[in-house]
């Protein structure tokens, strides 16, 4: 099976579809790299895949990457950070798990466990499933919350994918959201996030704190934007 057909490609095929962008596969960060060869010369470790709008990063870590496997992690070579295959792998994963947060990026790692797999953790590809799970678990990520519900359904809209042009004017745009509002708001002082910050507190409902991200990852958090403040837009 080659990697455009591993479950790899697969699930990030499905991240690709939730965010509405293609993520850049096998990308490489200067600051992110291996162990020095015998020439001294340490090589950059790969990410499965890169959003630079978004400043995310997803791995899809699969069963040898938590538990001892003969195949991949080859006992009997050493590799040149002095260790075998496997416990290479642990290491350059920890790597990744401090380095890639450490570097203002968001890093978020997907296994088989999270998506219909069997016991050997391959996975089924029960494509709306796994694309419902993979929403959800992305939406967290970006919202920064674990409260977040999971979006179902979303095959109903067909996804418009922005321009570069466009997905950049909005990544620059900070508009304030909160966990639980349904839309997102470009001013602070808008009559109409005031009038709902009211209108929950008279029905006793649990006020959630705003905060100001960008109106990209609003929109991947699910808001909409409010119609009083949008400017008409």
């Amino acid at each position: 099976m080659g990697r455009e057909d591993s479950d790899e490609a697969y699930v990030l095929d499905l991240c690709d579809e939730a965010l509405g962008d293609r993520g850049e596969r096998q990308h490489r960060f200067d600051w992110l790299r291996g162990d020095p060869g015998s020439s001294g010369r340490r090589v950059k470790l790969p990410v499965d895949s890169y959003w630079p709008s978004r400043r995310l990063v997803v791995e899809y870590r699969e069963l040898h990457h938590d538990q001892p496997t003969m195949f991949f992690d080859k006992p009997d070579r050493m590799t040149v950070s002095g260790v075998h295959r496997g416990e290479q792998r642990a290491l350059y994963d920890t790597r990744r798990d401090t380095q890639i947060p450490g570097n203002g990026l968001r890093l978020v790692v997907i296994r088989p466990a999270e998506l219909t797999a069997d016991a050997r953790g391959r996975l089924l590809r029960k494509r709306e499933e796994d694309l419902s799970t993979i929403h959800d678990i992305l939406m967290r990520a970006v919202a920064d919350t674990t409260d977040v519900p999971a979006v179902r359904g979303r095959t109903e809209q067909p996804i418009r994918h922005e321009t570069s042009e466009e997905r950049a004017a909005v990544d620059e745009s900070q508009v304030l959201m909160s966990a639980k509002g349904a839309r997102y708001h470009r001013d602070g002082n808008c009559a109409g996030r005031q009038q709902g910050v009211n209108n929950s507190d008279q029905l006793g409902r649990t006020l959630h704190p705003p905060r100001w991200v960008s109106e990209g990852d609003a929109r991947i958090a699910g808001k909409l934007p409010c119609k009083r403040c949008a400017g008409g837009q």
